[in-house]
This record gives C-alpha cells, structure tokens and sequence, in this order.
C-alpha cells in the first residue's frame, strides 16, 4: 500500500509536468505561426532618383489574408506632398492595391523619405515608403534658341513587379 501511494505521489507531479510543457509548446506554436492581417505583395519601399517637378506615383499591392473584409477609413501620409488612392474595402482572402502619389514639385533637392501608414485589423502599422534623392534641372540656355526647360515624368512603380 505504502509503494502505491509513493509511485502515485510520484506520477501525478510528473503527469501535471510534462500537461504544461506541452501546452507551453502548443501555444507559441499557435502564436509563431499566426499569419498577419495585412500584408505587401514585393516590397513596401520604393527607392527612386528623380527631379525636381516629376509626378512619382507607387502602387502597393496588399493582401487581406483575414477572413473578414477589411473595411479603410485613411491611409495617414506624414506630408502634405503625398496622396493616398485606396479602396473603401478590400474583400476577403482577396488582394488590390493603394497608391501612394508623390508630387515633388516643393520639395527641396537632396535625399527624401516620404511615408504613407495603413492601420490593420491586428493593431499593426505597415509603413509605405518612397524614398531616394531628387535633383535640379535647370534650364539649357543656348545662344540664339530658346530655352529648353525641362518637362516633368510621370513615374509608375508597381511593388510586385520587383
């Protein structure tokens, strides 16, 4: 009768022991692998050398990966030189894009960083960004002929195109 007791009050702790590693280990799986909301098809950072004048406009294509529509209300932009396109509701497990217009006719010549901000369902920020370095152009003066001034791009990126 004592061995029985002794091999019971050795088991149970053991028993409840090895219950609590392995939900331990269920539940950051569960958490390692759970897929965000929200995400960028190719990249979220667009790197661009362009002038001063030109229009850059960057398509992000995102992906709702909920089971839910994911319903946009704003995409913040951190300047009053960048435009947000976006659609009122991206359906589920479906994907379209925002697009992020950068007109740099005021912005001064040198390196930039222009940011766009989507809010998610899960609480999480994804940050679209259009970066690089702009220059002048100034106008080709040539005696006897008018000046050639410099007519501004329409620049396109799409991010799943790489």
């Amino acid at each position: 009768m004592k061995l029985q007791i002794k091999t019971l009050l050795f088991i149970i702790p053991l028993g409840l022991f090895t219950t609590t590693v392995t939900c331990q280990v269920v539940k950051s799986d569960i958490k390692g692998s759970r897929e965000k909301s929200l995400t960028i098809i190719g990249k979220d950072t667009l790197l661009i050398n362009a002038n001063i004048g030109d229009q850059i406009e960057a398509v992000f294509v995102v992906e709702n990966n909920w089971l839910d529509d994911h319903f946009i209300a704003q995409v913040q932009t951190d300047c009053h030189c960048i435009t947000a396109l976006f659609p009122e509701k991206i359906s589920r497990l479906k994907t379209d894009s925002i697009t992020v217009v950068l007109n740099t006719q005021n912005i001064p010549p040198g390196p930039f960083i222009k940011r766009a901000y989507l809010d998610t369902p899960d609480d999480d920020v994804i940050h679209l960004v259009i970066m690089g370095n702009l220059k002048l152009v100034r106008p080709v003066i040539k005696q006897g002929q008018p000046p050639q001034i410099y007519k501004p791009k329409h620049i396109r990126w799409v991010s799943n195109k790489s």
